[in-house]
């Protein structure tokens, strides 16, 4: 019964990692007018893949960090990673980079807001991870796969030697958002962050609550 048991919690270990997340990083090209847009190298390479996005997913990413000039929010504090759909861990985990990290002795150790997504077209917006089902069984993982990821990029991971352990276990997202609807709605979510941010900080963390305060916005 012990063996069973370890080998079912090596196996929830091992149920994601940083190789099921693709970070989608917008490319600004130019036109001979100099219109500038942004496009995703990524995606195409991800068609027939676990990774591959459908036509409502590319508009998603172009209305949130893409986009033509004066289209798209272009929110580039956000790192935008499409998730193995294979892996229960909703369709894209975002990290809002524009906290700077705290330090504690010689570690940088971020504290970033994570969100969890999970796009149901015509769906209801809901906070909280209801309406997603099974979709959303691994998202702490997926959480902490993304920080990993992206402290490494940034530079603010520390090699095992120099305190990789301690640094992990210090590491914890400073808020977590997961977040199921259409696209539209989610898109709507992300215009009125700040305010969404004050008013979670206000109310406090209750789902219901907070998707009544962001209805009345919309």
């Amino acid at each position: 019964m012990a063996a069973i048991k370890c080998s079912k919690v090596r196996q929830r270990a091992a149920s994601f990692c940083e190789d099921h997340l693709v970070h989608l990083r917008p490319l600004k090209v130019g036109s001979r007018n100099r219109e500038e847009r942004f496009v995703f190298p990524e995606v195409g390479d991800l068609k027939g893949t676990s990774f591959e996005l459908c036509a409502d997913e590319v508009s998603f990413v172009n209305g949130l960090i893409g986009g033509q000039a004066n289209q798209g929010m272009r929110r580039h504090n956000l790192w935008l990673y499409r998730t193995d759909q294979q892996r229960n861990a909703g369709d894209f985990v975002l990290i809002d980079v524009s906290s700077p990290p705290r330090r504690i002795g010689p570690l940088q150790v971020p504290c970033w807001d994570v969100f969890i997504l999970d796009l149901k077209m015509n769906g209801r917006f809901q906070l909280g991870g209801s309406g997603a089902g099974f979709q959303l069984n691994d998202w702490e993982r997926a959480a902490e796969s993304a920080i990993t990821t992206t402290a490494r990029t940034r530079g603010v991971l520390p090699e095992p030697h120099q305190g990789l352990g301690l640094w992990h276990r210090l590491v914890e997202p400073r808020c977590v958002w997961r977040i199921v609807g259409d696209r539209r709605d989610v898109l709507s979510f992300f215009r009125n962050l700040r305010l969404m941010r004050r008013l979670r900080r206000r109310v406090g963390d209750d789902p219901r609550t907070l998707e009544g305060l962001f209805e009345a916005l919309c």
